[in-house]
């Protein structure tokens, strides 16, 4: 048995002061009679300092003790960890979007995950048979159900985190398609909490159990990155980048923008926390090639510090337009940029 708060048991201390009120003697008061027949009860009290058996025929002092007890063993919350006893087959969702690369002190959030499927693997019930599917992009099911636990854990361990979004939704429905419909199966999605929709569109009386990690919480990104060409006889370019800040604290970013590894432009960002910025910067020349914006931060997420697009060289072209006059395609025509 393990506790989730064991600190809390220094509330037991209070037992002692509440058997020391219990044990306190009334002073009496020294009274002279004429004879002492009436006083032989009173005589016959025993002299102990603590009073010990009124403090035993104290039904109060039990009871105080016992609500001391109670609530201390409640708020330190006790739990027990014990190898599933429960017959049923489980499908295993492992979330591999990109968000699942984090870096924590402890890991990436896909190795905590890992870690989760492991102890997942170990405690299914000998009766039992596990699925596992991969949702990256899209559901790929790594291995059907099958009781051999050493060939689930290679799997697991053969598994990475991609660069893509997640998509734990179809994988949901994947995995609902694989189960008998037995009260006993049920599904586990092991992920980082970022895509949530997918809870909304499940059926009543679906057993799914999520089990989210955390690492990594320091990021800020490239969101967007685009290149817009103007019309014109100059050429004439405009340049958008969008900043996300996903701290609450403020910081400076630097922000480099190459042309086939030449510098382009650098400059430092400034964000608030959770401020989000759209920059824009034009240029007046001609552009071609592998254009790179990178945020010359470190954080626990750098796969979204970078952003790439390719620009290719503009060609002229004719449009030989056979119309009595179409107002809308000369319109859409008019506004090409060649």
């Amino acid at each position: 048995m393990s506790w989730g708060n064991p600190w809390l048991f220094g509330f037991l201390a209070l037992i002692p002061l509440i058997l020391l009120l219990h044990s306190l003697r009334f002073k009496r008061q020294e009274v002279r009679v004429t004879t002492l027949f009436l006083w032989e009860r009173l005589l016959q009290e025993r002299k102990a300092t603590l009073g010990i058996s009124r403090i035993v025929k104290s039904l109060t002092l039990l009871l105080q003790i016992l609500v001391v007890s109670l609530l201390t063993i409640g708020l330190a919350q006790p739990f027990l960890s014990l190898p599933a006893t429960r017959e049923g087959d489980m499908v295993l969702i492992i979330d591999t979007s990109a968000s699942m690369q984090a870096q924590g002190p402890q890991g990436t959030r896909f190795a905590l995950a890992q870690a989760e499927a492991y102890r997942l693997i170990d405690q299914l019930h000998e009766k039992s048979r596990m699925a596992i599917i991969e949702a990256g992009q899209g559901p790929v099911l790594r291995t059907f159900f099958t009781r051999d636990k050493r060939r689930l854990r290679e799997i697991v361990a053969r598994m990475e985190a991609g660069d893509s979004i997640g998509n734990l939704r179809e994988s949901v429905l994947l995995a609902l398609s694989l189960l008998r419909g037995q009260r006993q199966d049920h599904i586990v999605v092991i992920s980082d909490g970022t895509e949530t929709d997918w809870q909304a569109e499940l059926p009543a009386g679906v057993r799914i159990t999520p089990l989210q990690v955390q690492a990594g919480e320091k990021n800020i990104g490239i969101t967007r990155f685009a290149f817009r060409q103007g019309w014109g006889e100059t050429p004439r370019y405009e340049m958008l980048v969008t900043i996300q800040n996903f701290t609450p604290v403020p910081v400076n970013v630097p922000l480099k923008v190459t042309i086939n590894r030449r510098r382009l432009l650098q400059e430092e960002v400034s964000l608030q926390g959770g401020e989000v910025r759209t920059l824009v910067y034009p240029f007046t020349r001609e552009l071609h090639g592998v254009v790179e914006a990178r945020l010359l931060f470190q954080d626990d997420f750098p796969l979204d510090n970078v952003a790439r697009t390719v620009l290719t060289r503009a060609r002229s072209f004719w449009v030989l337009l056979i119309s009595p006059g179409n107002y809308f395609l000369e319109n859409l025509l008019a506004a090409h940029p060649y």
